[in-house]
């Protein structure tokens, strides 16, 4: 994916939704790879939703903003893919916190 990011990024229109494709596959990778080994405060997490938001929050500027940034996509991009971003995190964390408490 980064190749098609090198060769076509520059590309009006096309460019700007392989580099939004791209921060997709940079937050699975991340959730994979990094969330696995991230432990949760089972009491902030019953507290719900903003715990899971603040997580993400703070997942995404550790590992994530850096490449977005990079991209140079325009603002409005920019803050589209880490809203998509955040919302894929927090909902994965909602997933295993609630497949912890359900084991």
């Amino acid at each position: 994916m980064k190749i098609l990011v090198s060769l076509l990024g520059w590309v009006p229109i096309v460019g700007t939704s392989i580099k939004l494709a791209y921060v997709g596959n940079l937050v699975r990778e991340a959730i994979q790879h990094k969330l696995a080994s991230q432990e949760m405060n089972s009491e902030k997490a019953d507290k719900g939703e903003e715990y899971f938001e603040e997580l993400a929050g703070d997942f995404y500027d550790e590992h994530l903003k850096l490449y977005v940034d990079e991209l140079g996509l325009p603002d409005f991009s920019t803050n589209k893919a880490k809203d998509k971003a955040l919302t894929m995190i927090a909902d994965k964390l909602k997933e295993k916190y609630s497949s912890r408490v359900h084991s």
